[in-house]
């Protein structure tokens, strides 16, 4: 347990990232200043069945977690597709128990995913995708739990450090492009938690992300550096509450 006084909270917090995505290369740009993020909404989705011998134990008597979990997938994947095709998606985790070749799984737990800019259709999408896994449940003999169901709304930056952000850029020869974020960042944590956060993007070549290939190049990292330092400059001499005032 921490004791004694809480340290300060910052006045301000700046952050540097990679896009992760392609907009800035197709606008022909080095920085980009974020103004905001999409919403989120995460669900964690088990499906119970029932542990058996994959030998000798007949179909018909199976409660297979892990086959409602398949169907469940290529469900979410369908409804989601057909109805909401521009929310991005994904099932990008899944556990099996026992996790043995020869036990029909008991129990399969996969991680489900939706982001947009919407937060009525987020909610739109996942409730028919859980209409979806209670079919699945049905058609297996399975039971469904939803073991986690959370929303993450949309943030907004902070408008004063974006535009200081915005200005330094163009003065460093860099013009801004704006823009929204997909993913979440730390800026973005804390700004939700009260601390004024502005969050600047450099280019990913190809947009790719979370894998060994993502590149950002020399040049667009010295330019992020440049923009970034130079609003720090900015902050720490002239004082970021002096700044707002």
């Amino acid at each position: 347990m921490i004791r004694g006084p809480s340290p300060p909270s910052p006045e301000a917090y700046l952050e540097l990232h990679v896009e992760q995505g392609r907009k800035l290369l197709e606008a022909g740009r080095q920085i980009g200043v974020v103004e905001g993020t999409w919403a989120a909404r995460k669900a964690t989705v088990r499906w119970i069945g029932r542990a058996s011998h994959t030998g000798p134990t007949p179909m018909k008597d199976r409660r297979d977690a892990l086959l409602a979990a398949a169907q469940g997938i290529a469900g979410f994947e369908t409804v989601i597709a057909a109805n909401h095709p521009l929310l991005h998606r994904s099932a990008a985790r899944l556990v099996v128990e026992p996790n043995s070749p020869n036990v029909v799984v008991d129990r399969a737990t996969v991680w489900f995913e939706l982001r947009g800019p919407s937060v009525a259709e987020l909610d739109a999408a996942g409730n028919l995708a859980l209409a979806a896994f209670e079919k699945v449940a049905d058609d297996t003999g399975t039971q469904l739990e939803i073991v986690a169901d959370a929303l993450r709304n949309p943030a907004s930056m902070d408008v004063t450090l974006m535009a200081i952000v915005r200005r330094v850029a163009q003065a460093c020869n860099f013009p801004p492009e704006t823009m929204r974020s997909v993913a979440g960042h730390d800026a973005v944590a804390l700004q939700n938690r009260g601390i004024s956060s502005a969050l600047i993007f450099i280019p990913s070549v190809d947009g790719i992300a979370h894998h060994p290939d993502e590149l950002t190049h020399p040049d667009d990292v010295q330019a992020g550096l440049t923009v970034l330092t130079a609003a720090l400059r900015h902050l720490v001499e002239g004082g970021f509450n002096a700044t707002r005032r």
